[in-house]
């Protein structure tokens, strides 16, 4: 088995709390909806990317890649980490990849006590 060596490609920063994927809702006699909360946790990962990468073009199919995500929270309540990471990449589907199957390797951490601080720090890289 060779050693995949990764090159850094993105590294951003999303401030505030962490907002985990949740299924999407549906109501007595109405299609499903996806959750405004979600909504909007997807709108700021994407826009944290567009403003640390405004010109940046999609890594194309066929690049595989990394994602290191830490989530750091300001509570412990129940919230499962494979939710927090499918919000970010989600959030960056067709922006910072063509498509979140490109994801090879994952690497998500959660750190409790951030208070005022909570965010979420992500970095993508490619291989090499």
């Amino acid at each position: 088995m060779s050693t995949v060596v990764w090159e850094p490609v993105i590294e951003f920063t999303v401030h505030g709390e962490p907002i985990p994927k949740s299924r999407p809702r549906a109501k007595a006699g109405q299609r499903p909806f996806t959750p405004q909360r979600v909504k909007t946790g997807e709108a700021n990962v994407r826009a944290a990317f567009e403003i640390a990468y405004p010109e940046f073009e999609p890594l194309p199919r066929g690049v595989q890649l990394r994602i290191d995500v830490t989530f750091h929270r300001s509570t412990r309540h129940g919230v499962d980490t494979d939710n927090l990471l499918k919000l970010v990449t989600d959030a960056l589907n067709r922006v910072a990849f063509a498509d979140d199957e490109q994801i090879s390797n994952v690497h998500a951490y959660r750190v409790y006590g951030a208070g005022a601080d909570a965010r979420t720090e992500v970095r993508i890289s490619r291989a090499a």
